[in-house]
């Protein structure tokens, strides 16, 4: 894997199949806001691409663990409350070392991506027709209703209320 190709296992690439699949089927059948499905499986499949890829192919791959590990975190913690300065300091990097580490490697900054974390979160639990788009808001880490209103209609174009609806069709 030191050449620089992206090993993937079977399983890794039948899930990517998968997702291509699915991305196909909503850009030719276009259903009911395709268009953000398609967004949110592309990103996906990013995510995918660069989990394969973080660790290979890098000038620093100790470094790369190292981001790997704040990445994990991240995504099993997105709904805390966390500072930049308290991740750097779990690398014993500075802040601004790791803001730019950060988003050179993850191609958005920080709190993008932990924002983008919590609305795909957000998505998943918007199925359950039982929750409030409030509890849902609270759960994924937002203190704010409004302010979770109005980055979910800027990464989904469309509101909470609005995406529950088009699940439910």
């Amino acid at each position: 894997a030191g050449n620089g190709a992206v090993s993937c296992g079977a399983d890794s690439l039948n899930d990517f199949g998968q997702i291509c699949q699915k991305l196909r089927e909503e850009i030719e059948y276009k259903k009911p806001a395709y268009r953000t499905h398609a967004r949110s499986l592309v990103t996906e499949l990013f995510m995918m691409l660069y989990r394969a890829g973080l660790t290979i192919n890098d000038d620093d791959p100790g470094e790369s663990r190292r981001l790997a590990s704040i990445i994990d975190y991240l995504d099993s913690n997105y709904a805390e409350e966390f500072s930049v300065t308290e991740l750097a300091g779990r690398l014993g990097y500075s802040s601004s070392h790791f803001s730019r580490i950060f988003s050179r490697t993850v191609g958005v900054p920080v709190s993008e991506y932990v924002n983008r974390l919590r609305i795909r979160t957000a998505c998943r639990l918007l199925k359950n027709e039982n929750r409030s788009v409030t509890e849902i808001a609270f759960e994924v880490g937002y203190n704010n209703v409004s302010f979770f209103n109005r980055y979910f209609r800027r990464v989904m174009h469309m509101t909470p209320r609005e995406y529950r609806r088009y699940l439910l069709q």
